[in-house]
């Protein structure tokens, strides 16, 4: 093989991998998604607000969500959940939507995380706006009543 081949091919294989590393990872989701952890008298939930939505709210935090979870009552939000990513690495996913009322609330917190957080992409975000609200994260199907 030529040198200029060996290049060409080495080329190939460096743009290869620095596509796989941009699609894989979103810069980490971090300035896409914010996690909150909401404790409820049965169990801790991670739940998920787009940046839209977070910068909607008063004061862009936890005590953001507790304001509006008291003015209205409750909101839409995603709910997260670790699972093995396309890669095999762990990383904090968007399962369903759901609505979260005030009295279930006993606690918010914003969330910590080490792992990659997967974004709410538009698609997903589409048709959870549906009228029977059916998610289709992935390969699982979720219908929410």
């Amino acid at each position: 093989m030529s040198r200029t081949s060996t290049n060409i091919v080495l080329g190939l294989g460096l743009a290869g991998l620095i596509v796989e590393a941009i699609v894989s990872h979103p810069a980490l989701a971090v300035d896409k998604v914010k996690l909150f952890t909401v404790t409820t008298p049965k169990d801790q939930i991670v739940i998920g607000l787009t940046k839209e939505e977070v910068d909607a709210l008063p004061g862009k935090d936890a005590a953001g969500v507790i304001k509006v979870l008291g003015e209205r009552g409750s909101m839409q939000v995603w709910q997260y959940r670790e699972r093995r990513g396309i890669s095999g690495e762990q990383e904090q996913a968007p399962v369903k939507t759901f609505v979260l009322t005030a009295n279930t609330a006993v606690q918010i917190e914003p969330s910590k995380t080490q792992l990659r957080v997967v974004p709410i992409t538009e698609e997903k975000m589409a048709v959870a706006d549906t009228d029977n609200l059916t998610v289709r994260p992935f390969s699982d199907t979720v219908q929410i009543r």
